[in-house]
Order: C-alpha cells, then structure tokens, then sequence
C-alpha cells in the first residue's frame, strides 16, 4: 500500500507540475513566500512530533531489552 500510495502522490505532483507549466499564467495557481513559510513552518512542526514519538519507542524498545531477561529468569525459576 506504501508503493501505491507514493506512485500516487507522485503522479498525482507530476500531474499539477505539467498543467502549471502547460497553463495559461492567469489559470495558473499564485504561491507565495508565505505559503511556503507556513508549509516550512507545518513540516518543522511534524517533524518535532516524529523525533519525539522516535525518542518515546527508543526508550520502550530499551526498556524491553532490559527486562527481557529478568522476565525470561522468572520464566525459568517457575517451571
């Protein structure tokens, strides 16, 4: 579904490319250093979110590897 869904998007950007290029300038949609600013300052906002639920799963990932083996000791002593 990854693949589909980026062949997609990416077609999908191809598509908009093509027409703004072929397009009459008047037809053609009128983006500003604004927009981009507001769009810079949306990813910057995301990716802080996805360092953050990173840092979260690092942890819990370390956590496991750490009681892994005591959980696996406690196994062994009850049978």
């Amino acid at each position: 579904m990854r693949k589909l869904k980026f062949q997609y998007l990416e077609q999908n950007a191809k598509d908009k490319y093509v027409k703004s290029i072929v397009s009459d300038i008047d037809d053609a949609p009128i983006v500003t250093a604004a927009d981009n600013e507001q769009l810079s300052q949306i990813n910057k906002e995301k990716k802080a979110k996805l360092k953050a639920a990173k840092d979260r799963l690092a942890e819990v990932q370390t956590k496991i590897r750490t009681l892994a083996p005591t959980v696996e000791e406690g196994m062994c002593v009850l049978s």
